[in-house]
């Protein structure tokens, strides 16, 4: 059997033996505990990762120089192996640099009214919505 498939069948085996939902008789609440036990196990499992990759590099084991635009090798062992790939950097747009650009540009815009009419382009875009669930005490 696989890490993964190993992975996976003791995280199917949450909901049993002492993980059982309080609310597991509530429609409702069966739902709802369900999302929370996965949210929980969500947040759990970012931080024991993220100490993970903490010990990674505090052994060296993370390389310093990534080259952009290359995938490499930066670890192994006899069941894994570590990649890294830096993409190339990606071009944002900036109302600071278009004003300057415009204010040395052969139509001279002064920069205070490039920066207005850029404010004035802005248009609304649909807010981010975050549903969580809270247990009650």
């Amino acid at each position: 059997m696989s890490y993964k498939v190993a992975i996976a069948k003791a995280l199917s085996r949450l909901g049993m033996n002492g993980t059982i939902n309080p609310d597991e008789k509530h429609n409702q609440g069966r739902l709802l505990g369900e999302a929370y036990l996965w949210d929980e196990v969500e947040r759990y499992a970012k931080a024991k990762s993220e100490a993970a990759w903490t010990a990674l590099e505090k052994e060296g084991i993370l390389p310093d120089d990534v080259i952009e635009g290359t995938e490499t090798e930066f670890g192994f062992s006899p069941s894994f192996v570590g990649t890294v790939k830096a993409t190339q950097p990606v071009k944002r747009f900036s109302g600071e640099a278009l004003a300057v650009l415009l204010a040395k540009s052969r139509w001279k815009v002064p920069t205070s009214a490039s920066k207005e009419m850029i404010n004035e382009a802005k248009v609304p875009t649909k807010p981010m919505v975050m549903y969580k669930i809270i247990e009650r005490s």
